[in-house]
Formats: C-alpha cells, sequence, structure tokens
C-alpha cells in the first residue's frame, strides 16, 4: 500500500513539474512578448518587435519543449526525426508568419505557434504514462499541422 502511495507521489509530481515548465512557462513568456510588442503580433506593423516575439515564441514553443523531448524521453534516431520535424516547421511556420504575416482573409495560415503549448502538455500526460510511440505521433503532426496550408484560425479580437 505505501509502496502504491509512493508511486503515486511520484507520478503526480514529476507531472506537475514537467507540466509547470512546458505549459505555464510559456504563458508567462506571452505576457512578457505582449508587453514588449503593446498589440497582438498579428496586427503588429513594426518588423523589429515581431522579430522579438517571433525569437521568444522560438525558445519558448519549440525549442524549449523540444529539448525536454529530447532530454527526457531519450529518443531513437528514428524518433528524434518527429522532434526534428517539429522543429524545422515550427521554425518555417515563424518566418513565414513574421514575413507575410496574415492571410488575406485575416486569418493564420496553419496552426499557429503559440497553440503548441497545449499539445505539449497531452505530450507530457502521454510520456509520462510511457505512451511514447504517440508522444511521438503527435509531435510529428504539430509540426505538419503548423504548415499545413487548409487550416485558418482566426486571432483573437
Amino acid at each position: 500500500m505505501i509502496a502504491i502511495a509512493l508511486l503515486y507521489f511520484n507520478f503526480f509530481t514529476s507531472l506537475y513539474v514537467e507540466a509547470f515548465l512546458i505549459g505555464v512557462f510559456p504563458i508567462w513568456a506571452e505576457v512578457i512578448a505582449s508587453t514588449i510588442t503593446k498589440v497582438e503580433p498579428a496586427r503588429e506593423k513594426r518588423k523589429s518587435l515581431l522579430y522579438i516575439d517571433a525569437i521568444i515564441d522560438m525558445l519558448v514553443f519549440i525549442l524549449v519543449p523540444a529539448a525536454w523531448c529530447y532530454t527526457v524521453l531519450k529518443p531513437s534516431a528514428y524518433e528524434a526525426t518527429h522532434i526534428a520535424i517539429f522543429i524545422i516547421f515550427g521554425a518555417s511556420r515563424l518566418v513565414n508568419f513574421v514575413k507575410n504575416g496574415l492571410s488575406k482573409e485575416g486569418t493564420f495560415s496553419g496552426l499557429p505557434v503559440t497553440y503548441t503549448g497545449y499539445i505539449w502538455l497531452v505530450v507530457v500526460l502521454l510520456a509520462e504514462l510511457q505512451f511514447h510511440y504517440f508522444s511521438y505521433l503527435i509531435i510529428a503532426l504539430a509540426g505538419f499541422a503548423m504548415v499545413f496550408k487548409k487550416i485558418q484560425i482566426h486571432p483573437s479580437r
């Protein structure tokens, strides 16, 4: 009984710490970025501030979660390609957004990088439950969704 309680405690302690680093930390980073740009990045006209926001987004939503995934899950070479796909497509998505902004209809083309923060919470949970294969599958699908032009999301008003 005590062993089950200790196992339960270790599982959720680890999960809470990882969920904080992957899920809550990005929210704080977005608050900092929004105080720098003063407006939503989708409506920002000054390119220099868009570059700063893109760098923060790249660090918080692409590189930090990918580094967590690489160090904690210890992927094989095949699984590491899923992480590489996520990083490459995430960087491509950010460059495309800084270069072109919103689409002609006023929507985001592809899944915004900031939305992947929610996806990483699912990846952390799946990793804690030892479903590593599904974790890597979700990571790769999130990478593809970021550059998939058929996904159109209206920015908040």
